[in-house]
Parts: structure tokens; sequence; C-alpha cells
């Protein structure tokens, strides 16, 4: 884990909030994902931790520059994108290539509603197979420039439209919620995972947002009242340890585990299902 404050520059501008608040002075106001992008860089470089996907949530950012950067620095990726982000369908068209140009995902959701079909992955919190329908094409992104694949056999989720050799990013459009209703996306460049695999990958993301609730949020991670950039740091650090015991504490009680010899015991506080001792 690697926690950043996204500062606006009302305050990484501001001289006098600036020394009040201990800011350091490489601190820059930046865009959530850029600086979640550095901190993932931080990771792969200095902790030397394997390259793994990225699930990123870019519906309120600029999705095609998120995706430009992430591809070029070869990071494999899935991210949910809004409907109004655009990009251009690439296939095959009477033996050759072709493009409709300037699309947005809702748009090509057209194309893909008549391609969809019922697509189960794992959900590891429910411990059952999911069912939902979703559809894919290869789709290219603005910015993003892509280069011939050298692999064979690319990943062709729905439809052989992508030519040998070509390198192309997947768009997914899942109905979870409505059959009629709209439709969720995500862009990936693993272009040979399936679209259940991609979806399961995608999903880590509810279960972030689900452990964020229901943990950290009783843990105090928004109850911080400190005045100090080095003190919200060491605020949430402390939060996370929290969050880290509660959940391998569960693991043991689902794997059927019990405390190593001479490790302490731990006891359910009666007044509160968070609070062990």
């Amino acid at each position: 884990m690697d926690w950043h404050l996204v500062l606006p520059p009302s305050w990484t501008d501001d001289t006098f909030r600036r020394r009040s608040a201990a800011i350091p002075s490489d601190v820059k106001s930046g865009s959530p994902w850029g600086i979640g992008l550095d901190a993932l860089v931080t990771i792969i470089n200095d902790w030397g931790l394997p390259v793994r996907p990225v699930v990123l949530d870019a519906r309120e950012a600029d999705a095609a520059e998120a995706i430009a950067e992430l591809h070029r620095l070869r990071i494999p990726f899935i991210v949910r994108v809004n409907r109004a982000t655009r990009f251009t369908r690439t296939g095959w068209g009477e033996g050759r290539r072709h493009e409709e140009t300037g699309q947005s995902a809702e748009s090509l959701a057209r194309y893909l509603k008549e391609q969809r079909r019922v697509v189960q992955w794992q959900d590891t919190e429910q411990s059952a197979h999911q069912g939902i329908l979703a559809a894919a094409m290869h789709v290219d992104v603005p910015g993003a420039d892509t280069e011939p694949d050298p692999a064979p056999s690319p990943f062709t989720p729905v439809s052989t439209d992508l030519p040998p050799g070509r390198r192309a990013f997947v768009l997914i459009a899942e109905w979870r919620d409505s059959v009629q209703g709209r439709p969720s996306f995500w862009v990936s460049n693993l272009t040979r995972m399936s679209v259940p695999s991609l979806l399961a990958c995608a999903n880590l993301g509810r279960q972030v947002y689900r452990d964020q609730e229901r943990i950290s949020r009783l843990v105090g991670l928004y109850d911080f009242e400190g005045r100090s950039f080095g003190g919200w740091h060491r605020h949430v650090t402390l939060v996370s340890a929290a969050h880290a015991f509660i959940v391998l504490n569960r693991l043991h009680t689902l794997l059927g585990e019990t405390p190593r010899a001479g490790s302490a015991t731990t006891t359910r506080n009666a007044k509160s299902p968070w609070q062990e001792t």
C-alpha cells in the first residue's frame, strides 16, 4: 500500500499554508490518477514488487491520457471509463482494415449490444460464480500508439475482427444491473485474457470500495483531525495496519487455522466487533 494526499494548487502554491502544514518542497499538485501512477512506478522500481495489472477508475479523469501513459510505460491495465470516452473501432472489412473514427463508448455500445452474451466470473467474496451480460471489441485509443504484436493469435474476445500481428485495446461493455440499462465500460491492453478473467480483475475495484466502507471507515480512516502533512500520513499508516490486522485474522478464521505456539491469543471485544485484545 502507498498513500498519497492529493493537494489542490490553493495549498501547493500558498507559501504560508505549505509552511504551516509542513508540506515537503517536492510535493506538487496533480491529478489523482497521475499521483496514483507515480505511486505505482515507485512500487515497481523502488520496492521491487512484480508488475501486476492495474485496475483504475478513470470515469472522472482524462481516460485517454491515463491509458496512453500506462500503455507507454508498458504496464498492464484495465481501466473503467465513462460513456463519453472516444475510441476508434478497429477491424476487418472485405479483407482490409476499416475504421470508424471518433465514436464514444456509448455509441459503440450499439454494436456491442448485438453481440453480448452471458459471462461468468468468480466472485471471491460470495464464493460463487456470477453471471452478467457482456460484450467486447477491439479499439484504438486516441494518443495511445499501438504497435505490431510479435506474438501470434491475438485475443479476440467476441469477434474475429483483428488483423494478424495487430495490437489494439479491448473495450468491454457489461450490463450488470439491467438488461436494458446503460452498460459500464472497461478498456484493457491485456488482449489475450478472456472476458471473464478481465471482468474478474476489474471487479477487484469493487472489493476495494467494500473493504474501505466495512473496515477502513470503522477503524478511523476518515477521522483525521491533525494539521500537518506528516501527521496525515502517520494516521493512514496506523489505519492501514489496523485494516491488515482485521483482514488477516478473518483469513485465519476462514481457513480454520489456529494461532501458532507462543503467539498472542486474540479475543473479540463484545462491545465492538472491530476491537480485539
